[in-house]
């Protein structure tokens, strides 16, 4: 009886070892990852932040009014050069003469008046992860997507900080979901 048991439980903790392997592979792995970089794309398109990992998702700081006046193409701002005063210059017939203004930008992307780092789609389109030895990094794959992100993640004097990268609570629990039931069939098996 003693050495059925012994038996079986070794049994199990072969399985249990295997199904450690295979969670450690890069095919395992590589499916975390494609399950990752969509929830973070999402969230960010929902105009949702998490400032660290295992944290709570807030929404991103709005946008100053002049910048979505910009966004929307109706005026442009700068500063004069003498007097360093901020002047807006309204988006008409006269002035698109004499100024670029920005051309509006289609809102299948994005809405003008809510930040959600997807203007263009180039830090959230860019999005994507790489293999490490035993873990999966979830970075932007070009490099000036990568310049972007540094400087959203802590912002700085004019752009208040947007950091995205983090995993909330709630994508934790379906990428532990995912864990969980790969390991599931083995860890069962012992409280059999």
């Amino acid at each position: 009886m003693a050495n059925d048991i012994s038996k079986q439980l070794s049994k199990t903790i072969d399985k249990i070892n295997k199904a450690l392997k295979e969670v450690q592979t890069g095919a395992f792995l590589s499916s975390v990852g494609n399950m990752v970089v969509p929830m973070i794309q999402g969230r960010v398109r929902r105009g949702y932040s998490v400032d660290k990992s295992e944290g709570q998702e807030s929404k991103f700081a709005p946008l100053s009014k002049s910048y979505i006046e910009q966004r929307k193409g109706k005026a442009i701002y700068f500063k004069q050069t003498t007097s360093q005063k901020l002047s807006r210059v309204p988006n008409n017939s006269t002035t698109s003469k004499y100024f670029k203004f920005k051309q509006q930008f289609s809102s299948d992307v994005a809405s003008a008046t809510r930040s959600n780092l997807n203007q263009f789609g180039k830090m959230i389109n860019d999005l994507g992860f790489r293999l490490l030895s035993k873990a999966i990094e979830v970075r932007p794959t070009t490099k000036y997507a990568r310049e972007l992100t540094a400087i959203h993640e802590v912002g700085n004097s004019k752009l208040p900080a947007r950091p995205y990268l983090h995993l909330s609570v709630k994508e934790i629990i379906k990428v532990r979901q995912l864990f969980e039931k790969k390991l599931g069939s083995a860890i069962r098996s012992l409280i059999k």
